[in-house]
């Protein structure tokens, strides 16, 4: 009885500490309700850096809304990413279909030795690149047009050096629904938004789809280079720059979303092992200990109500 009473307690101080410390959404969505009014001073040139690896089917739909953003100075660089579809194609077609001339096409190459293959793309992007400022995004992402304004004047009037947001993932079929929130609320435990946010807190995240980060902070942090070999890289890459003195900001919007379809478990495992196994160290064992702890929070308030 007396352990069983310990153990209770403990799930029971457990939770206190996730529902007031971790486990707070309130604050994940607040860039949709962020007051925009008002112009800066100057807009920062901004580059628009694409990585793209066997896009060509998702292109027609993503890259309109990037060259169609609400922005002053903008220019987008698609990478081609050692592609074995038309990715490259897609992209020049669409430049020349809308006459737009801010639009380049970089053929990249194989990443060298100790580079990851999206990082040596986003580096070979900022490489070309003359903007102040640069947005990483992912190619299979569709912004509304006036996101990349918002985001920068919330960045330059708030002072971040960076400012990362999740996008909508689409949520089509049963496995969707079922476990593609469960993934939003599990990221959000390990890197809980507004203590990401806070400039003497640890805690340092980003999301990979969309990244809008200063150069010279980035520099500063010594650039991608410093984070080549991480298998998170967004995460790495926020972590190295709050390290460097950066404010970063990390929320949620509706005003971009994921084009890319999921609907089967096999694609969500994939995605989850991107991230969370990665998370873990690629360890069995920390996988095994996690599903422990979790299947102990989880299960003894249920089984205690039973």
């Amino acid at each position: 009885m007396t352990f069983v009473v310990g153990l209770a307690l403990a799930v029971t101080a457990a939770w206190i500490y996730l529902l007031a410390a971790r486990a707070r959404l309130g604050g994940a969505s607040e860039f949709d309700r962020i007051d925009t009014q008002g112009t800066p001073e100057r807009w920062p040139q901004v580059s628009v850096i694409i990585p793209a690896r066997n896009e060509a089917a998702v292109l027609p739909f993503t890259l309109p809304s990037v060259l169609s953003f609400y922005y002053p100075q903008a220019d987008v660089i698609v990478v081609d990413d050692c592609s074995e579809d038309r990715t490259a194609q897609t992209a020049a077609n669409i430049a020349a279909a809308d006459e737009r001339e801010n639009l380049r096409v970089i053929q990249g190459t194989a990443p060298p030795e100790g580079w990851r293959g999206k990082l040596w793309a986003l580096e070979q992007g900022v490489r070309a690149s003359r903007g102040e400022w640069l947005l990483f995004s992912d190619a299979d992402v569709v912004y509304s047009p006036a996101l990349l304004r918002d985001l920068m004047r919330l960045a330059l009037n708030q002072r971040y050096q960076m400012a990362s947001l999740m996008v909508l993932l689409r949520a089509e079929s049963f496995w969707d629904r079922l476990l593609i929130p469960a993934f939003f609320f599990f990221f959000h435990l390990l890197y809980p938004f507004d203590q990401v946010r806070k400039p003497r807190a640890a805690t340092a995240a980003a999301a990979g789809g969309c990244v809008l980060v200063e150069r010279a902070a980035l520099e500063r942090a010594g650039g991608l280079a410093a984070v080549r070999e991480a298998w998170i890289d967004d995460v790495a890459l926020a972590q190295a720059l709050k390290r460097n003195g950066a404010s970063i900001y990390l929320g949620a919007t509706v005003q971009a979303a994921s084009f890319r379809r999921y609907g089967t478990l096999k694609s969500i495992r994939e995605m989850v092992t991107r991230s969370a196994f990665t998370q873990l160290r690629h360890s069995w064992g920390l996988v095994a200990a996690t599903l422990v702890m979790m299947g102990i929070l989880f299960g003894v308030p249920v089984a205690g109500a039973v």
